[in-house]
């Protein structure tokens, strides 16, 4: 079951890469914000939850995406939409959302915004 959560975890990191890099492609007259919403709005009907948990998915999925807009912009550059980017810089990227911010304010500050 454990791995299960494992394997589901890191497709749903690589869609949600896909996503971001989709809504950068196609959605050029968009804000970074306008696009971050479009991309939850559809991540969110690839969640589900019990409904005692259905709260969280929001927070989870915000979450998910503002550390994989870092690590895009971090792996690939800020003009990612312009690239072509492999499965393998995707993997990449979805294995790295998980490294730690370098103090717990930044975690913090990611989350309020």
């Amino acid at each position: 079951m454990f791995e299960n959560l494992i394997d589901r975890y890191k497709k749903f990191k690589t869609n949600v890469i896909k996503h971001i890099i989709w809504a950068e492609k196609k959605m050029a007259g968009k804000t970074g914000e306008e696009k971050k919403k479009i991309v939850a709005e559809q991540l969110d009907l690839l969640v589900q939850l019990p409904e005692f948990l259905e709260w969280a998915d929001d927070i989870f999925i915000w979450w998910v995406i503002d550390r994989a807009c870092k690590q895009i912009n971090e792996v690939i550059g800020h003009d990612f939409g312009e690239k072509e980017i492999t499965d393998p810089e995707i993997e990449k990227i979805a294995d790295s959302i998980e490294e730690k911010p370098e103090n717990l304010k930044e975690l913090v500050e990611e989350n309020e915004n």
